[in-house]
């Protein structure tokens, strides 16, 4: 998981540093920036709901990522990196909300760093951070 998080971290300076623009490339980068996120919401979900002993260390090292990862997301979807990847057309007629959607993921997931402090205030914020997860995904994701 480290070297999936450090290779996703990695990509994203040498992309944001200009380097690298190749569409494939973004690709990779943006499925790997969701599959770190999706496993750090697996810890948050699995304590909020009793699964995984609550630890605050790690519940806010999981929201860190996740704000890290979403924070960055803009550097990924770039027209013309949509082909064979699972973002719909949407986006393409739709920019608007998804720029909401995904200003709404930066905010509940920086929100969800102070919110890991306690088992009470995670369980609180995660019902707001999956609800810009599905928001995106209803519009803009093929299953």
């Amino acid at each position: 998981m480290k070297k999936l998080a450090l290779l996703a971290t990695l990509a994203i300076a040498t992309m944001s540093s200009g380097f690298a623009q190749d569409m494939e490339q973004v690709k990779k980068v943006r499925k790997a920036m969701f599959q770190v996120s999706a496993w750090e919401m697996g810890t948050l979900a699995g304590m909020a709901k009793g699964e995984i002993p609550f630890d605050a260390a790690k519940a806010e090292k999981a929201a860190k990522v996740m704000n890290a990862m979403a924070s960055s997301l803009d550097e990924v979807f770039l027209p013309g990196s949509y082909a064979g990847s699972k973002v719909t057309n949407d986006i393409n007629t739709n920019q608007d909300k998804f720029q909401k959607d995904l200003a709404n993921f930066v905010t509940e997931s920086n929100a969800m760093i102070a919110a890991s402090a306690s088992e009470a205030t995670l369980k609180a914020q995660m019902g707001k951070l999956g609800s810009t997860c599905k928001s995106c995904h209803d519009t803009f994701r093929a299953d």
